[in-house]
């Protein structure tokens, strides 16, 4: 009876010491909000040829004397996931930019209803080939309208930004394109010629709009391999 009742003592304490063990191998859940870099963030213009903005104020989607522009967004994550023995498990990520101004009618213009959209890319730096370079991941509709100036527009980008990680385990940057849909040139002549929406861009120097510049708010923890 003394053995038996023995081992009913000793199988907990073994349970206790496995979770133990198993929760040593995942790290507390941690939210950080990162700040777009800036210096490879910017929007590219669909002219002949393709002109790059990327030290702006603005990153501008629309179009500019008919030529269309898609904007670039790209974030560091170096500080979270720069153990090599831990694997990075995003929980959430979510996406947010702020409005500088609407000119004319990006989403009406033409009698055609447009939203915009973001992908999710890995374009390294900047270079005139990632204006429709191929994405990873459709991210969904950022905004289906604007006129808004300084308002915030947050869009849950969590299963791309999952599913890049689980592909890429050590990246260092996630980085996304933002568009109109029917994003095609258009004549000078046309309603849309000049017809944009701008949001801030992360190396905005303006100190009264530093709180608007673009952020990804990711939530995660990291498992030992």
């Amino acid at each position: 009876m003394k053995k038996k009742y023995l081992l009913y003592l000793a199988i907990p304490l073994i349970i206790v010491c496995c979770k133990k063990k198993d929760d040593d191998k995942i790290t507390p859940t941690k939210t950080v909000t990162i700040i777009s870099s800036g210096n490879l963030d910017g929007h590219i213009i669909n002219s002949t040829p393709r002109v790059i903005k990327d030290v702006e104020n603005s990153l501008d989607m629309g179009w500019n004397g008919g030529a269309s522009m898609r904007s670039f967004l790209s974030f560091d994550i170096t500080s979270i996931n720069n153990n090599s023995e831990y694997k990075l498990v995003i929980e959430s990520a979510t996406l947010k930019v702020y409005e500088k101004n609407t000119n004319m009618i990006p989403f009406e213009g033409g009698g055609i209803a447009r939203v915009v959209e973001t992908f999710m890319l890995d374009y390294g730096t900047l270079d005139a080939a990632d204006f429709d370079r191929t994405t990873f991941a459709d991210c969904g509709v950022l905004t289906n309208w604007g006129y808004n100036v300084l308002k915030e527009y947050t869009q849950n980008v969590t299963p791309a930004v999952y599913n890049y990680i689980g592909a890429n385990a050590f990246a260092t940057k996630l980085q996304f394109r933002l568009q109109f849909t029917n994003n095609d040139n258009v004549p000078t002549t046309s309603t849309l010629s000049n017809a944009m929406w701008r949001i801030f861009a992360g190396d905005d120097q303006g100190t009264s709009y530093n709180s608007y510049r673009p952020v990804l708010v990711i939530t995660y923890h990291t498992e030992k391999k």
